[in-house]
Order: C-alpha cells, then sequence, then structure tokens
C-alpha cells in the first residue's frame, strides 16, 4: 500500500502465482504479473493505473478491482478472466472495468459496475461470455471479430409479494451477457 510504482511487480520469468493479496493507493498498477501467471482472490483499489494488470497466457480469478484510476482489471494475450467484480474504475482517469488490448482470451462470467467502460475489448478472437454490467458510461465496447454471447438488457420486475412473479431475465441462453 502507498508505493511510489507499483504495489506487487512481477517482470522477471512465468509462471507466477500471487493469491489472496490486497493492492491498494499505489503510484502505478496495484498488481503486475509477467506472463503465464495466476491472479487469484485478490484486491486492488485506489491505485493510479490498472488495479491488476497482467501479462500473456496469465489467468485473473475471483477478484475485486475497484476505484482504480485506469482500468480494473487489464490483460494481454491468451488469458482467462473470471468470476471478478470490478466497479468504479476510471475513477477520475479513464478505465474499463475488464480491458483485453489484444487477442484469444475469455472474459467469463464477470461484474462490472459504474466504470467509464464496463467491458473494453480492443481487438479479435475473444470470447465474452456470461458477464453482467450495470451503470457504466458504456457497458460493452467490444471490436469486430469476437465471439459474444448474446447482449440483453433484462427487464424490470413489478413488486414481488409471495411465491411467484419477476419479470425473467429476457432469454434463456446460459451464455447471454446482461445489462441491467
Amino acid at each position: 500500500s502507498g508505493c511510489g510504482d507499483s504495489g506487487i511487480e512481477v517482470y522477471q520469468g512465468t509462471g507466477t502465482r500471487i493469491t489472496g493479496c490486497t493492492a491498494a493507493n499505489n503510484g502505478n498498477h496495484g498488481i503486475q504479473s509477467g506472463d503465464q501467471s495466476q491472479v487469484k482472490d485478490c484486491l486492488a483499489t485506489y491505485n493510479a493505473a490498472a488495479g491488476i494488470s497482467a501479462g500473456q497466457e496469465s489467468s485473473v480469478e475471483g477478484c475485486q478491482a475497484s476505484y482504480n484510476t485506469g482500468d480494473g482489471i487489464r490483460v494481454t494475450i491468451a488469458c482467462s478472466v473470471t468470476g471478478n467484480v470490478c466497479d468504479k474504475n476510471g475513477d477520475g482517469g479513464d478505465g474499463a472495468g475488464i480491458h483485453v488490448v489484444n487477442y484469444d482470451s475469455v472474459v467469463d462470467g464477470n461484474r462490472v459496475y459504474g466504470c467509464d467502460r464496463g467491458i473494453d475489448v480492443d481487438s479479435y478472437y475473444n470470447l465474452i461470455i456470461r458477464n453482467r454490467a450495470r451503470s457504466n458510461t458504456i457497458n460493452y465496447d467490444i471490436a469486430n471479430l469476437n465471439r459474444v454471447g448474446v447482449i440483453v438488457s433484462a427487464p424490470s420486475s413489478s413488486p414481488i409479494s409471495g411465491s411467484t412473479g419477476g419479470a425473467g431475465v429476457g432469454t434463456t441462453d446460459p451464455w447471454a451477457n446482461f445489462t441491467y
């Protein structure tokens, strides 16, 4: 916490595992991993750049990245980004909840809320499925030639009292991405 550069920074080698860590209020990235790394169950908040920046062929799983000036989670080539919570990124700057800057990554089952861009994918041949986006300036900003589960705006339900009700979610597609 409070480092002038990145909080946790791994440049040398590959195959690093960063688990259960907290990186907050750092002058650059909260957590920056090398290639073929795993970042799991970490918290990255109030960092001056990305909360978590992962090298190619890495995975980011079960993390929370919030209130970072840049992206919440930023990945490059052939990464897996699953089950994360990314809130209020781009806070005072420009950032996405999840930002995929290159190709061949999977973005699956994440929640992004209140960011400049919810899920931002700059390149092609990525798979984007089962995500939830709410109250981002732009919920989904996805380049051409990606594989994307249908994006559905879930309808609002009327009040419910009892054992039945609800408006449904607008699709039965198990791979759908949602805005709500």
